[in-house]
């Protein structure tokens, strides 16, 4: 969004009035004052903090907007919830289509979690209504993959199994971590510890919790 866009924006939260773009009364133009009342939810995929240190993003607005924040890391760091999402997806489409819900194969769903998902989420839901209409069944397998074209480019193969780490020292390395955001703070255990992300996020999901909790 332009700054000069920002700055309006700003006002229309402050003031709580706005007019129309292009409002016409009786063939002429309203310039009349609209009273409005709402609750904002905005979204970015870029760190707004580092926009405004650049210049690029309002910092009154930042200020207005930063009430509360949820930073939820992009899907390829977050290789626990494709199962969730992936299921999801399949029960909205066999709602839509009137159909028995299809789900995964195990082996499906690991070589899902070691994808990138550089689409993020939506190209999970995409993926999904994709393997539907190749898969005759009921279970998604591998096989279903190669029909639908997906090719799976697997993440760096972990650390054996005797050196990887424990929860412990995982919690130990996030909570000792630097960095602005939760991303940085995990890429910077990951180094320490010799580890993958999957690797963090799983310790903290065998132990019920998340490394945003574990770094707060």
């Amino acid at each position: 969004m332009p700054l000069p866009c920002q700055v309006r924006l700003l006002k229309v939260l402050d003031d709580g009035l706005f007019s129309r773009v292009g409002g016409r009364l009786h063939g002429r133009e309203d310039h009349t004052l609209v009273n409005v009342d709402v609750a904002v939810l905005a979204a970015a995929d870029q760190s707004l903090s580092q926009l405004v240190s650049q210049g690029k993003f309002h910092l009154p607005l930042f200020q207005r907007l930063h009430t509360f924040m949820v930073e939820l890391p992009p899907l390829r760091h977050r290789p626990e919830d494709v199962e969730l999402l992936a299921n999801h997806f399949l029960n909205a489409l066999a709602e839509r289509l009137g159909n028995a819900p299809k789900r995964l194969s195990g082996e499906c769903l690991e070589m899902l979690q070691r994808y990138p998902w550089p689409g993020n989420v939506r190209e999970l839901e995409h993926l999904m209504a994709r393997l539907c209409g190749h898969c005759d069944g009921q279970v998604i397998g591998r096989e279903v993959l190669a029909k639908a074209n997906f090719r799976v480019r697997q993440a760096p193969l972990e650390k054996i199994a005797d050196r990887s780490p424990s929860f412990e020292q995982v919690r130990e390395a996030l909570q000792q971590a630097s960095g602005a955001t939760i991303e940085a703070r995990i890429e910077a255990a990951c180094e320490r510890l010799g580890t993958s992300r999957a690797t963090i996020h799983r310790r903290c999901r065998d132990h019920g919790t998340t490394p945003l909790e574990l770094c707060q």
